[in-house]
């Protein structure tokens, strides 16, 4: 139940006395030898606290964790806590308190550089431009562009995979982009081509971004291009909530079940989507309240008749958000799986405003993990099949789709 600090070292131990020798003149020495006590000198002439030198070992274990693991401060505060009896938890410091120990002592091991305020400030250190493996990871930066620097980080091996890719997904490259414009994503997929001259990809989904939509057209004209059908569905929901009616969608089954029609009209064949929205309208199936929701449908996804009773082009082509096909030919319909990566890596950073060099630390970090899969996959593996759950809804919907 006592602690002691280093009084002086020789070459063959370590020399300790009582931490108390200043307020008590305690006396109590120990000599250890390779982490081992080899000889006590003199008894304490003061009480032991057992609780305070177990505190003391986990705040030990705290800093070592901070340093060793990636895991948030809440998390490996929680970890320690969990295992302390409640005689220890009364002599820790306040969370608050311990917080500021593990930020402490990440900073005392990060040797990185000061994060840029300004991109004109920003100089990439080698370290920082390789991966684990020494491998170029920094592919393009262009700081005479100034505000719209760009940095994008891929292997060779990396964006060969991603022009062979067809339907299987694995991070492959990793950008950092200042403006989300078409100009942007323009220069991005210009520069990934330039990169790999191969890359010219069958089919290519993302949300309902415009500028992203148009970049991608630009670059690669030939591609198909599809919407996530689960973003199709937000954009719907959204205006369902800007109308007021989301305490309706959520608590009348059969309110939301009409409304969900909207969204199902993906899964017609695209020469039917019109014919299929008008009979909907006719039917009177959808509640009169849900008319602000079914006129933003018309406008941005099916097209308005003019004067003449002849359609409007859509914001959005019945092409891009069309399912059909793809639900029969059993291709994604989504990009749920770019958004659990998304999710993954977030909860890998641990920081919602992380430096830089964190970012990019934890980007190498992936990379190596994502390395030895596709080591697996170029040697003939499969890629990790998805939840039976949802095989078997996917399985469901084609059969419904079939039979139409």
């Amino acid at each position: 139940g006592h602690s002691y600090v280093v009084n002086r070292k020789t070459d063959e131990k370590i020399l300790w006395r009582c931490n108390k020798y200043q307020i008590f003149k305690c006396r109590a020495r120990i000599h250890t030898s390779d982490g081992m006590i080899v000889k006590r000198l003199q008894e304490h002439n003061h009480a032991g606290n057992q609780a305070k030198v177990e505190a003391t070992g986990a705040i030990n274990k705290i800093k070592n964790m901070a340093v060793n693991s990636q895991e948030s401060s809440q998390q490996i505060i929680a970890s320690v806590m969990s295992e302390l009896s409640p005689a220890v938890v009364g002599q820790m410091p306040s969370t608050s308190c311990i917080k500021r120990t593990i930020r402490h002592s990440r900073n005392i091991y990060d040797c990185s550089p000061p994060n840029p305020t300004h991109l004109s400030q920003l100089e990439i250190p080698l370290e920082y431009r390789f991966t684990h493996k020494l491998e170029l990871f920094l592919i393009f930066d262009n700081p005479e562009a100034g505000n719209d620097r760009m940095l994008i980080f891929a292997t060779q091996k990396n964006l060969l995979l991603l022009a062979r890719a067809k339907t299987d997904v694995i991070p492959a490259v990793f950008a950092l982009l200042h403006r989300k414009n078409e100009e942007t994503y323009t220069k991005l997929l210009q520069e990934l081509k330039r990169h790999q001259g191969q890359l010219n990809p069958e089919r290519i989904m993302t949300d309902f971004e415009i500028a992203a939509i148009n970049g991608f057209h630009t670059v690669f004209p030939q591609s198909q291009q599809r919407g996530c059908f689960f973003h199709f569905c937000q954009c719907i929901y959204r205006e369902i909530q800007s109308n007021g009616l989301k305490y309706e969608y959520e608590n009348n089954a059969e309110f939301a079940l009409k409304l969900r029609m909207l969204s199902a009209l993906a899964f017609v064949p695209t020469d039917q989507i019109v014919t299929s929205f008008e009979a909907l309208c006719d039917s009177n199936i959808l509640p009169p309240s849900a008319q602000p929701v079914i006129d933003y449908v018309e406008d941005n996804w099916i097209g308005r008749p003019d004067r003449r009773a002849v359609r409007r082009d859509p914001r959005y082509a019945h092409a891009l958000w069309n399912c059909y096909e793809d639900t029969g030919e059993n291709l994604p319909k989504t990009n749920n799986s770019c958004e659990g990566w998304h999710r993954s890596f977030s909860s890998l950073v641990s920081s919602n405003h992380p430096t830089l060099w964190k970012f990019i630390d934890k980007l190498k970090d992936e990379q190596g993990r994502n390395e030895a899969v596709i080591e697996q996959y170029v040697a003939g593996e499969d890629l990790p099949p998805r939840k039976k759950k949802y095989r078997d809804a996917a399985e469901r919907l084609r059969r419904v789709v079939s039979d139409y």
